[in-house]
């Protein structure tokens, strides 16, 4: 059979130790004599929960019905939960909890949560662009804050006003009747109109 030279010493100038393997083997780990839990390659990926991984950190469950997450961030003192995304020589981003602003989720710019927020979310469920304390579900914040609602295709650009699951308001531009504007009610029955030119028509 296959021999693999593990070992457990120095690495290199023995200024570390380490666990190793001498051979062209994974180094595997597993608890309770059960099947490999952990698996570092030799090509120096990591897979918890499998055997093999084409990427630098994995993490597989198969649970039925699970419900809990596979990797969590979790901070036991005053500091920030957060994971961070870092290109080198590029911009950084990054996403958690800021534990000293309220425990709000925060996706941020730079490798700190707490500095150059671009989207903020409370535990009310108020979403924050821009702004960091939103009033309301939806709060945008900048020097010239603008909302987009951009159509492909043949369809209308549209914000419908809803009442729980029920449709009260559209508001759209039609674009096969020269770009006007028309607010129609919940029959679909335009009731005002705003062409390109300012004359406005109701009824």
């Amino acid at each position: 059979g296959n021999v693999v030279d593990m070992r457990i010493g120095a690495i290199a100038d023995a200024t570390q130790g380490g666990i190793f393997t001498f051979t062209n083997h994974n180094l595997t780990f597993a608890t309770n004599n059960a099947s490999p839990q952990m698996t570092l390659t030799t090509g120096g990926n990591l897979s918890i929960g499998s055997t093999s991984s084409t990427y630098p950190l994995q993490a597989i469950t198969n649970i039925a019905d699970g419900t809990n997450p596979q990797i969590v961030a979790r901070d036991l003192g005053t500091s920030d939960a957060t994971v961070g995304f870092q290109i080198a020589s590029a911009a950084n981003w990054s996403i958690g909890i800021d534990n000293s602003d309220s425990d709000k989720f925060k996706i941020a710019t730079g490798l700190d949560v707490g500095s150059n927020n671009i989207m903020t979310m409370l535990s009310g469920g108020n979403v924050g662009i821009g702004d960091t304390s939103p009033e309301n579900l939806l709060s945008l914040r900048g020097a010239s804050p603008i909302l987009s609602v951009n159509a492909t295709g043949s369809t209308d650009p549209k914000i419908r006003l809803m009442d729980g699951d029920t449709m009260r308001w559209d508001i759209y531009s039609d674009e096969s009747d020269s770009d006007k504007l028309f607010i129609s009610d919940d029959d679909q029955t335009r009731r005002m109109v705003i062409q390109q030119d300012g004359n406005v028509g109701i009824g």
